[in-house]
């Protein structure tokens, strides 16, 4: 079962057509995987190698927050569950032993680079099971997990040109967010300065075009028709 909104409208600064997608699957799904990879693929790996910046993206934050505050870290990766104990004699009444944990990775502002580009230091935090961890990848890798939440939110810069007197500058152009959690892939989609109404987010950001890869595979949907599906019906 699935379900999707779809609204789009013309900005006037920075000038162009923006998007707000949003789509809901009823799927239960066992292999999350595919997910993690993206993270890493995106700024796991500077994590592992002992780096803390990442350039050009940022988590999320608060979407609900009426105020910003570029000094408080925004959250690009979460995932919570529990590690299933595979030690002998570790079972209750029977039971194999839960090990509850969380871990969260956060992104706060560091610097402009040049006129185009922006920097932003990682903060990882890991609660229960996943404290002190040195490697996240691992973790989640090598053990029995059974998983409540998984959430990956990313706003993407782009540098843009804001006319003479401003120049060029990082903004953020496509943000996106991926959480699965209780059996439901719940995927959002913001684009702006879409230079038509039929202009398509995941060809134009090689990010989003490996998220759309992603939820196919999860899914075993075609993001892109449903995306195109539900754009012809806010045209028609």
């Amino acid at each position: 079962m699935k379900d999707s909104n779809f609204l789009i409208s013309w900005n006037l600064f920075p000038p162009g057509y923006q998007v707000d997608f949003r789509l809901f699957i009823k799927k239960e799904i066992r292999d999350l995987q595919p997910l993690f990879n993206l993270t890493w693929d995106l700024c796991g790996s500077l994590v592992e190698s002992g780096k803390n910046k990442v350039l050009d993206i940022k988590g999320r934050g608060d979407r609900d927050s009426l105020y910003d505050n570029p000094q408080q870290p925004e959250r690009l990766f979460f995932v919570s569950g529990s590690v299933v104990s595979e030690e002998e004699g570790q079972e209750v009444e029977g039971e194999k032993r839960l090990v509850p944990f969380s871990y969260c990775l956060q992104s706060s502002f560091d610097s402009f680079v040049g006129a185009r580009h922006i920097s932003y230091n990682l903060h990882p935090e890991g609660t229960g099971a996943a404290e002190g961890l040195e490697s996240i990848k691992e973790f989640l890798h090598n053990n029995k997990l059974l998983l409540d939440t998984v959430w990956l939110g990313v706003d993407l810069f782009t540098g843009t040109f804001l006319g003479t007197y401003l120049g060029f500058t990082p903004v953020v152009r496509d943000s996106f967010l991926l959480e699965y959690s209780k059996e439901e892939l719940r995927f959002e989609l913001n684009s702006e300065s879409l230079k038509t109404r039929d202009e398509i987010p995941f060809e134009r950001n090689a990010v989003l075009g490996k998220v759309r890869d992603l939820i196919d595979e999860l899914s075993n949907e075609d993001l892109q028709d449903i995306y195109r599906a539900a754009l012809s019906k806010e045209s028609s």
